[in-house]
Parts: C-alpha cells; sequence; structure tokens
C-alpha cells in the first residue's frame, strides 16, 4: 500500500550520538491537556539486544517520519530538540535509480541531522496487483536493475534500511509467496556482493485479518536483518495477528521496525480525542513489545487525495494538543534522535565493519594460505593471486594430483561466506573443505566437503567426504559407490559462469555442531546433520569432522579453471 549487529560498535555508536533529546521544557504553548495515556501508567517493557544490523544496542528507538519531503520538512521543524533520524522514501525496482538516489542525496543534504534513509522497495505498480512482477525478478530479469539499485546505495554512502516488497502479504501488492521469497534472497545476495556491509533488509507485514498471513513468506533467517510491521487503523493495536507477528520475532531474535504508521480513520484534529483513540495506544503498542526499535510516522493531510480521504488528517502540526503530547513522548529517553550539533553519519558511521567477521584473503597474495600436495606436485603454479582474485588454474595439466590451497589455521564452528566465478571451457572439479586436516605421509586431505562442479553445476553445494575409509556423498546421503544425479537437486538453483550477468556466485557455508548447511546464491542446498557420522572412528582417529583447516580443491587429474574472493569467516560461540 504505497503512500508517496549491524555490529556491536555501530549500533554503540548510534546510541552515542542519538541519544534522547534534551529533558528541558519545551517552549511551546501548552494547550489545555487532561492527560496524556501514553505517558502515564503504562510499563514499558525494557528493549531487548539481538545484535542484527543497524540495531541499536542498549535498549534505543529510532525515530524516523515520512512521506514525502515537504512534509518531512514540516515534521522536523515541529518537533523540537527531538529530530528523526529515519527518512521514509520510496523506489520501484523499474525506476532508474541513477536519477533516485541524486534526488535523495540532494534531499537528505540539507539536513544537519545526519539522516538514515528508509526505503521501501516495490516490485509491483500501487493499487494494481496484476503488475506484480517479483517472478521476473526472481528469475533474474532484473538483475541489472537489482545492482544499480546496489550501486546508488553505495553511492549515497549512508547506512539505510530497505524494505524488499513491504506489505508483501497486502492483495494490493500481489505478491505470490514462492517467487516473492526467491526474489527477496536475490536482492539480498546482491546486497552481499556488493559489499553493503550497512545496509539492513526489512521484511514487512501489514496486518488486516487477525490470522497469519506471513509465514509463507518468509526468506529465511538468514536472509532478514529486522522483521517490520505497518500500523494504521486503531484495530490493529490489538490485532492478534499483528501481536502474534511482533512476538514470533521475538522469539526468533529479531528487533522490529514500523516501517509505516498513520492514524487512519482517526487523524489529530479531534485533539485529545484523536490522542486518546489513535497515538496513546500506538506508544503503549511500543511500549509493550520489547523488539520494536524503530518508528516511523507519516505525518500526511490524507484527506487532499481521493483514494484516501476516509483516513483523515495526520499532520501532527494541525492540532496543538496532539503536537504538544506527541513531543513530551519523544522526550522518553528510550528514542534515538537525529542530532544536529554533530557531523553527518556518513563521516562518523560507515567504515564500521563487523567485528566478528574476518577476511580470510587480502586480494593481494596468499598470506595465511598454504598449497598442500604430493611432493611431484609441489611448484607448479596452480594457485596464485590475479586481478585481487585467488585463481585456480591447471588447465593443460592432467599429470597431478589433489593440489590443495589450506588455511594456517583451524575452525570449528563458523559461518563462511565467498564467492567464486566458474569458467564454461573449464572441465574441472572444485570444491571447499572444512574441519579437515592434511596427512603428509599419505598426501591426502581428510575431511567433509562442498562439491563444487562446474561441469555440472547442479551438484555445487552438496556434501563429499574425503575422509579416508568413508569418501562418499553424505548429503544426499549414499552409500558408498553410488553417485548422485540432478534428480537430487534443487529445481531453483542459480549458477553463474563468466561473462553472465552478474558473473559472481556467492557460496555460504555454515558449520555448527555436527550440523552443516549450505547455501549457493541464495538457496538452501545441504542441511545436514552429522552427528554419529563427524564423530565416528573414521574421522576422530583423524582429528577431523569437529575441527580442521577450511581448503580450497583442484581435483585430481582434471583441467580446472575457477577464481575465488570475498573469503570472509564469522566464528560462531555458545549464543549465536
Amino acid at each position: 500500500m504505497k503512500r508517496f549487529s549491524l555490529s556491536v560498535m555501530l549500533a554503540a555508536v548510534l546510541l552515542a550520538i542519538y541519544s534522547g533529546c534534551s529533558s528541558r521544557t519545551i517552549q511551546d504553548e501548552s494547550p489545555s491537556i487532561t492527560h496524556s495515556p501514553a505517558n502515564e501508567g503504562v510499563e514499558w517493557a525494557s528493549r531487548g539486544n539481538y545484535g542484527k544490523r543497524l540495531e541499536p544496542m542498549q535498549g534505543g528507538i529510532l525515530h524516523g517520519a515520512g512521506q514525502s519531503d515537504g512534509e518531512f520538512r514540516k515534521y522536523y521543524e515541529a518537533v523540537g530538540a527531538c529530530k528523526p533520524l529515519l527518512y521514509m522514501t520510496y523506489f520501484n525496482l523499474k525506476r532508474d535509480a541513477n536519477e533516485f538516489f541524486a534526488r535523495l542525496e540532494s534531499r537528505l543534504s540539507p539536513y544537519e541531522a545526519g539522516l538514515i534513509p528508509q526505503i521501501g522497495l516495490s516490485m509491483t505498480r500501487d493499487g494494481s496487483p496484476t503488475d506484480h512482477y517479483e517472478q521476473d525478478v526472481a528469475a533474474g530479469r532484473h538483475d541489472g536493475d537489482i545492482d544499480s539499485f546496489c550501486l546508488g546505495l553505495k553511492k549515497l554512502n549512508r547506512p539505510a534500511f530497505v524494505r524488499i516488497g513491504y506489505e508483501f502479504n497486502g492483495a494490493w501488492n500481489g505478491y505470490q509467496p514462492e517467487a516473492y521469497k526467491a526474489a527477496w534472497r536475490r536482492i539480498v545476495y546482491a546486497f552481499r556482493r556488493h559489499g553493503l556491509e550497512n545496509v539492513a533488509s526489512v521484511w514487512c507485514y501489514h496486518p488486516s485479518s487477525g490470522v497469519d498471513q506471513y509465514s509463507a513468506y518468509y526468506p529465511g533467517d538468514d536472509f532478514v536483518d529486522w522483521w517490520g510491521i505497518d500500523l494504521f487503523s486503531p484495530s490493529h493495536f490489538e490485532m492478534s495477528d499483528a501481536i502474534d507477528f511482533v512476538q514470533e520475532a521475538e522469539r526468533r531474535g529479531f528487533p522490529v521496525m514500523i516501517g509505516e504508521s498513520t492514524p487512519r480513520g482517526v487523524g489529530v484534529l479531534e485533539g485529545q480525542t484523536s490522542w486518546d483513540s489513535w497515538f496513546a495506544p500506538y506508544f503503549q503498542f511500543i511500549g509493550r513489545h520489547p523488539n520494536v526499535k524503530a518508528f516511523c510516522y507519516i505525518s500526511w493531510d490524507w484527506a487532499n487525495f481521493l483514494q484516501w480521504k476516509e483516513w483523515g488528517n495526520a499532520r501532527i502540526t494541525e492540532n496543538s494538543v496532539v503536537l504538544h503530547l506527541y513531543r513530551n513522548e519523544l522526550r522518553r529517553r528510550v528514542y534515538l534522535h537525529g542530532n544536529p550539533s554533530m557531523n553527518p553519519l556518513k563521516k562518523i558511521l560507515l567504515h564500521s565493519t563487523d567485528p566478528d567477521w574476518q577476511s580470510l584473503f587480502n586480494g593481494r597474495d596468499l598470506t595465511g594460505w598454504t598449497v598442500q600436495c604430493k611432493p611431484e606436485d609441489r611448484g607448479k603454479d596452480f594457485w596464485r593471486v590475479e586481478d585481487g582474485a585467488i585463481l585456480a588454474d591447471s588447465i593443460g595439466h592432467t599429470g597431478h594430483d589433489y593440489v590443495w590451497l589450506t588455511t594456517n589455521r583451524e575452525y570449528r564452528d563458523f559461518i563462511l561466506r565467498l564467492r567464486f566465478q566458474a569458467f564454461r571451457d573449464s572441465p574441472g572439479n572444485s570444491g571447499v573443505q572444512v574441519r579437515s586436516r592434511y596427512d603428509q605421509e599419505e598426501g591426502w586431505l581428510n575431511g567433509p566437503q562442498i562439491d563444487i562442479n562446474p561441469p555440472g553445476p547442479w551438484r555445487t553445494g552438496m556434501m563429499w567426504d574425503e575422509t579416508r575409509g568413508n569418501q562418499r556423498w553424505i548429503f544426499p546421503d549414499l552409500p558408498k559407490g553410488e553417485w548422485v544425479n540432478e534428480s537430487m537437486a534443487d529445481p531453483g538453483l542459480i549458477f553463474h559462469y563468466h561473462g553472465d550477468a552478474p558473473a559472481w556466485n556467492d557460496l555460504e557455508i555454515r558449520v555448527e555442531g555436527f550440523k552443516v548447511q549450505t547455501r549457493l546464491n541464495g538457496v538452501l542446498v545441504t542441511d545436514f546433520d552429522g552427528a554419529g557420522l563427524l564423530n565416528d572412528e573414521a574421522h576422530r582417529s583423524r582429528c577431523v569432522g569437529e575441527a580442521g583447516l577450511i581448503a580450497l580443491q583442484i581435483h585430481t587429474g582434471d583441467q580446472l579453471k575457477i577464481r575465488y574472493k570475498d573469503i570472509k569467516i564469522r566464528e560462531l560461540g555458545g549464543d549465536d
């Protein structure tokens, strides 16, 4: 319904810069007010901390507004010292991204309080559900548009929230669950490819029926940074699906953003009555739920638009009682506001990276890595660095055994992310081994491997065990001697080659306990529980399966050309 952690370090900076506005008395003419239900007699839940991207830690709630530039300016001036930090805007993926971001920067730059854009990214035409095109996004037909959007975000050089396909369940959008999820993942993987560490994705729901209309649309925990909900009618605050949605987000460990909110059908013109009918229960809703950590208010006169005339006038400037109470509410210390006395965010925050993620490849040389192979293959220049990527190149050579490139240190529980580029004319096989160990006497790297097979890309992401005594497919689980086939692969798997757009594949490997998950370009390939196998005698006797090296592989006798880059790891602790 269109209407016009990151790291602890980043969150701590947010809190330090955008603390609650001054406790001094607001110097405006206080109208006659009987009481303020949002500020009296309400027990606020302490804010939770979930460690998500761009999440304010230590209990803060981001304050935002919209949704047109002119109305934002009026709101900005009306709220006094408590300036909004989030700036609402909208973008349709078919639009010109260069033009959009140029205009957005021109609108953000005049504000002294460095603003964070909150962008509603649409894959449909508002009010025309038959014009939805998320299925085309999922199929890759808008990859160029996605890349242009990502480049615009990067050039903007600010943190940003993006509500991808917001109000996904709304009949006015027409989104279909499976296509929506696939499109979402494709967009999020583009964010990762472009290194947009300061861009948070928000999965945004519209409560409407009181029953669960959201589960079928969920892209998965690994693809979502925040959950979001839009609240309009007073009934939304007590609607069971709205409450269930926010509580389910908390159970899963996600902060919630109220992406859009406005007093639909109530407005502001009745003063105290308007406040009691909508604003008080709205802020009580925020107060009751500890994971609501951002809100955006739409200060607009809906009555000026034929299709929304029944919504009323929601401009807080139009009624002195509502404005006074609203400003008092914003003085709670829990809210985080833009601070005009500080430099813009782009000078302060944008060089922050998540300290939990560590790069395994410096882009220049093989520092931190070692080539492991039999003596007769030593000295062969199969592994080298070219153009900022690790290149495996054995083209023209068949008389070699396995040649691995291993990390110098071992890892136990982790998430590994990397990008690789395959070549259509390369007939060789590669892979990524985890929790492995090289046996110098045997010239063999024991341990489980995630397969990368450009000649038959459908099996990429499946698991083979290279451990002596096992050496078979373990996901899918097949007896020794049997082989995987294409019918076992996900038909939605995406694989790119050099010369394609995009030309790089994203591979994610999560290893925790005895569970291993792999995702190729956003598609889950392996979901393996190795308890009883990775810790059996064959693995324990070789000290593999539970901890070990990470390695890139050139298969014995194969002519292989493949490139790897953007290799980073996040080690998991007991709380992950």
